[in-house]
């Protein structure tokens, strides 16, 4: 019942008495440019006032989308607000409050106020994304994910193969405001940021193109590619999660016939066979040179732990940076005495002093600092019930993307950004309520 509510409190479908065909129209469009438009992840419009909004060209058909659904709901009188959603507003700001009251409102040279302000909007987005978007147009939406998903492709084929010499069109400022320097060791990036961001765009995109096919072999070729184009990308994180899903659906299909299982096993050994070629290296470069990835994230998680012990109800958006400065040292200090080797705290170290990259580099971490036990729990929930969901209706595909995102969340993706992580969301929560009872949650 919590999600059906808290979907009609941020998604409203009305429509305006006059011009409502132009209206939905306009939507559609602007859905399908939001989409489209989502393989673009290192945009120009990071170097305006947008700034890390600006990191995808979607952000501009978004913006659009929320202003229409706004503008509805004022000229409809339709300002009723759902309870579940003012409950949820009100803890938010009384955690922001407290962050603000108990840290002052400066800190790491940043206002911790307009920081607030820009989590504020940058969150509300994401939930729009999930709960407030139309996905009832199945034709717009499976030519939008296969178009973006091909996108995706060709931008891995023109920046890092140079595929017709594209790759001075695909590095120009237009599409990438990151120097590639510290990518230049064989791992793909495409048209993102890095290849930590390139695997869930490919993996959430390719599968939701495999869902929304019509045809038995479109979908198998569709996943083929994804699977295949993500293991050759290079990214740990991804390949990891990649071999950790096929895992999972590897139980949770054997269950279903002898047949299922036994393709499944046939396709996990090369996947699985390539993860350890391609990861082999690499782990043992990063043993040898103490890799300040593996401090970090480690680091980051422990710190994560430590506000949790001393705020369970959370820091809010306010309270980030200045508990990030007041205990991310100790976290440090508590993983090398755990540690029988020496490690390179160089980037959490910084984190103490500037405010710049400082994160848990998990979504769930951040959020978990920024909210506390709360926000694990009604998450958790939410996460629960849309996998308990799909799979009863045997939504495998979709369960599979969904299940490869909440693992990348959890462990290596904490952008609120890039809005191919939570579009698959977002069609997920709206095929499992239109394929229960009216009555049901999801």
């Amino acid at each position: 019942m919590e999600m059906r509510v808290l979907a009609d409190g941020l998604g409203s479908k009305s429509t305006l008495a006059i011009g409502t065909v132009p209206l939905r129209t306009s939507r559609q469009l602007l859905l399908f440019l939001f989409i489209c438009l989502m393989p673009f992840q290192d945009t120009i419009l990071q170097a305006t006032p947008l700034q890390r909004l600006g990191s995808s060209f979607s952000i501009l058909p978004l913006l659009a989308l929320a202003f229409l659904s706004t503008a509805d709901r004022v000229l409809t009188a339709n300002l009723r607000v759902n309870r579940l959603v003012l409950y949820g507003s009100s803890y938010v700001f009384a955690v922001c409050l407290f962050g603000l009251l108990r840290f002052g409102f400066i800190s790491q040279d940043t206002n911790l106020v307009v920081e607030s302000l820009k989590l504020c909007l940058e969150t509300g987005l994401v939930l729009f994304v999930i709960f407030g978007l139309d996905y009832s147009d199945q034709r717009i939406l499976s030519m939008a994910v296969q178009i973006a998903f091909w996108i995706a492709v060709f931008g891995v084929a023109a920046y890092d193969l140079n595929f017709l010499g594209l790759r001075v069109v695909a590095a120009s400022p237009v599409l990438h405001q990151t120097v590639p320097e510290g990518f230049t060791d064989g791992r793909w990036r495409g048209l993102t940021k890095e290849p930590s961001v390139l695997a869930p765009l490919l993996m959430g995109i390719g599968l939701l193109s495999s869902h929304f096919s019509k045809s038995k072999a479109m979908k198998a070729a569709y996943w083929a590619v994804t699977l295949a184009v993500t293991a050759l990308s290079g990214s740990k994180g991804g390949i990891l999660s990649m071999v950790l899903l096929i895992g999972v659906l590897f139980f949770a299909q054997a269950k279903v016939s002898v047949l299922r299982t036994v393709q499944l096993t046939l396709l996990a050994i090369p996947i699985a066979f390539l993860s350890i070629l391609v990861l082999l290296p690499q782990i043992a470069s990063e043993a040898i040179m103490y890799s300040m990835s593996v401090a970090t994230r480690l680091t980051m998680q422990i710190w994560t732990g430590i506000v949790l012990l001393h705020f369970p109800f959370g820091v809010g958006f306010s309270g980030f940076l200045p508990a990030m400065k007041i205990y991310v040292l100790d976290a440090a200090t508590f993983l090398q005495s755990l540690s029988p080797l020496p490690l390179n705290f160089n980037e959490v170290s910084g984190y103490a002093y500037s405010a710049q990259d400082a994160g848990a580099k998990t979504l769930a971490a951040n959020y978990a600092a920024y909210f506390g036990f709360p926000f694990l729990f009604i998450a958790g929930r939410f996460c629960v019930r849309l996998v308990r969901d799909l799979y009863r209706q045997r939504n495998i595909t979709l369960l599979a993307c969904v299940l490869f995102l909440i693992i990348q969340l959890c462990t290596s993706v904490d952008s609120v950004a890039y809005y191919n992580l939570y579009l698959p969301f977002g069609i997920a929560f709206y095929q499992c309520r239109k394929n229960a009872n009216p009555t049901s949650a999801a």
